[in-house]
C-alpha cells in the first residue's frame, strides 16, 4: 500500500439472473471490494508497474505508483484577446489557459520518422508554443507477449492514446454483437471499461485554422476480447499500425499518434 492506497483489478463478470442493464457487451467490468472506498486521483503507474499490469498481474502499490505532482505542476496564465485591425486589446476578451510545467528530468517520449531532429534541436511544443529541447533516449518495449496471447485465445486492448473511432466507443471493425475483425485479427469484445468521451481538436499550422473537434475514447480505456484468432505476426502488425482500418483512415491523426494501444494478457 502507498499511504493506505491499495489496487483492485476490474474483472469482466456476467450479471446474475434478474439483473438487467443497458450494457452493450455480454460482461460488465466489476471491481470487487470487501469494503467500499473512494477512488484516488492524481496517481500514475511506473513503467514496471504498467508492464506487470499488461502481463496480467496486479502492480505493487508501494513501488509502482507515482504522484502527478512529482512529474508536473499546473501553470495557469491569463490572456487578452487582440483586435487585429486596431492593434489593441479587444473589449471583453479576457481568458485564462492552463498548461503544465514539467519537473526537471521529466519529458514526453515520441517516435518520429527521418533524421531531422538531432540532439539539442529546439521545437515548438503545445498550443501555447513553448520551447522544448529534443534529446535521444532508449525506451523499452511494453505490452504482453503476442505469442502468449495467440495461444491463450483471449486478450485485452488498452488504449495508450485517445481513440478516434467512427462508432463512438466501439473499436474499428467491431460489430453490434461485439464481433471484432481488423487487419486479420479476429475476436469478440465481451466487456469494455471506457470513461466518458473527451473532445480532441488542435490548431493546423499548415492551413492556419483549427482542426475539427472529434470525440475520442480516453487513453486508458480497456477492451476484453475472447475467441481471439490471430498469429503472433498479425498481432504485432496491428500494434504497429494502430486501431485504424487498413485503408481510408485519417493519415494526419494517425501520424499525430491517436489510436495507439498495448496488448494486455487476460
Amino acid at each position: 500500500e502507498m499511504r493506505g492506497i491499495s489496487l483492485h483489478p476490474l474483472s469482466p463478470t456476467r450479471m446474475a439472473a434478474g439483473i438487467d442493464s443497458s450494457s452493450a457487451t455480454d460482461l460488465l467490468p466489476v471491481m470487487a471490494q470487501a469494503k467500499r472506498t473512494k477512488p484516488v486521483a492524481g496517481l500514475w503507474l511506473t513503467e514496471s508497474g504498467m508492464q506487470a499490469w499488461l502481463e496480467g498481474t496486479l502492480p505493487d502499490a508501494s513501488r509502482n505508483l507515482i504522484e502527478s505532482s512529482r512529474l508536473w505542476l499546473p501553470d495557469e496564465r491569463v490572456g487578452i484577446g487582440m483586435d487585429g485591425a486596431a492593434r489593441r486589446a479587444d473589449d471583453g476578451k479576457l481568458f485564462s489557459v492552463q498548461a503544465v510545467a514539467l519537473k526537471p528530468g521529466v519529458g514526453f517520449v515520441a517516435t518520429v520518422e527521418g533524421d531531422g531532429l538531432a540532439d539539442g534541436t529546439v521545437v515548438r511544443l503545445g498550443g501555447d508554443g513553448r520551447g522544448a529541447v529534443v534529446r535521444g533516449t532508449q525506451v523499452g518495449e511494453t505490452g504482453a507477449d503476442p505469442e502468449t496471447l495467440s495461444r491463450a485465445g483471449r486478450c485485452r486492448i488498452v488504449l495508450r492514446t485517445p481513440g478516434i473511432f467512427g462508432s463512438g466507443w466501439r473499436l474499428p471493425g467491431m460489430a453490434e454483437d461485439g464481433c471484432f475483425e481488423l487487419m486479420g485479427v479476429r475476436g469478440r469484445v465481451v466487456a469494455a471499461a471506457v470513461p466518458r468521451a473527451e473532445v480532441v481538436s488542435g490548431w493546423d499550422l499548415a492551413r492556419w485554422r483549427p482542426k475539427s473537434a472529434q470525440r475520442a475514447a480516453p487513453a486508458g480505456s480497456v477492451y476484453w476480447i475472447e475467441d481471439l484468432k490471430a498469429t503472433q505476426e498479425q498481432l504485432g502488425k496491428l500494434a504497429d499500425h494502430g486501431l485504424w482500418p487498413a485503408e481510408g483512415y485519417d493519415a494526419q491523426r494517425r501520424a499525430e499518434g491517436f489510436n495507439r494501444f498495448e496488448w494486455g494478457a487476460w
